[in-house]
């Protein structure tokens, strides 16, 4: 009693130093003293829940209002068991006929067959030294349906039907190029999702009736003067990064930050401040705002 007692005020203090709560209506059975049964000290709720893969009931969480569920579970319930974990840097894959899974902890993308999912929530190495991941993005890697029975608090998964399309397929090789050089040029050393924005600005611009309807013709249209430095100063034929090309992929899945915005700039090193002073300011990320 004592050690479990030493061990329940270990975590509290943690907790009260890391400033989370846990929610006050979880139950003795969903938040256990034993440290290995805390899933994440990062979360501010979670709850355990039950995810059904096919005809296999596996455990899962509901983490800040997503499903997570442990990813070996998941591919051995479909049937998959080349899984393999490189503790160096914390990467699990995937390997199976027609599949090249990888995540790595802490990370919003899944890369699947030359392609990039973003995640709204991250991959996560929970208390049980388990790797987690959000349930619908890891289901759509399967080709699987998800179902979420609100009143069961309950998940369903299909059985794997088709794996994704490769990249090297799946998306157009030009639009590719020009849209990773443009992101690259733009948005060197910005956050992840401020590349992703970047590229939405362009793609944004594409379905517009009032620009150009390629990538390429959105980057180097002068209708109204220059709109992309890159495309006068030459940095947009340098090689893209490689954040950038896995940014403009997420953009080529349809993962928009907004689908309206339409311009962005620097403050710092702009050398006209039109775009701030005529159009509605929308969000900043990083150095760059963005308007619509």
């Amino acid at each position: 009693m004592k050690r479990k007692t030493r061990v329940a005020a270990a975590i509290c203090a943690a907790l009260a130093f890391c400033g989370v709560c846990l929610p006050l209506t979880a139950s003795a059975e969903k938040i256990s003293t034993w440290e290995r049964d805390i899933p994440d000290i990062r979360c501010s709720a979670y709850e355990r829940i039950s995810v059904r893969v096919k005809d296999r009931t596996v455990g899962g969480y509901l983490i800040d209002g997503t499903t997570y569920i442990a990813l070996r579970a998941f591919a051995e319930a479909q049937g998959v068991t080349g899984i393999s974990y490189d503790a160096a840097t914390r990467t699990a894959t995937v390997k199976a006929a027609g599949l090249s899974l990888s995540v790595r902890d802490g990370e919003h993308l899944l890369r699947v067959n030359g392609r990039c999912f973003y995640m709204d929530m991250p991959a996560r190495i929970l208390g049980d030294g388990s790797f987690y991941l959000p349930v619908r993005p890891l289901a759509r890697a399967f080709g699987a349906s998800v179902e979420w029975n609100a009143a069961s608090r309950s998940v369903r998964v299909g059985a794997k039907t088709a794996f994704p399309e490769s990249g090297d397929s799946y998306y157009d090789a030009g639009t590719l190029y020009w849209l990773s050089r443009i992101i690259s040029a733009e948005s060197r050393g910005e956050p992840f999702l401020g590349q992703v924005a970047v590229g939405n600005v362009v793609l944004n611009r594409v379905r517009d009736p009032s620009y150009p309807d390629s990538v390429y013709g959105v980057i180097f249209d002068r209708k109204y003067g220059t709109q992309f430095t890159p495309s006068v100063n030459g940095t947009i034929y340098n090689a893209p990064t490689a954040s950038a090309v896995e940014a403009a992929k997420v953009c080529l899945e349809g993962y928009s930050v907004s689908e309206k915005i339409l311009y962005f700039y620097e403050p710092a090193i702009a050398v006209s401040s039109w775009i701030g002073k005529n159009r509605p300011y929308a969000f900043c990320i990083g150095a760059h705002y963005f308007y619509y």
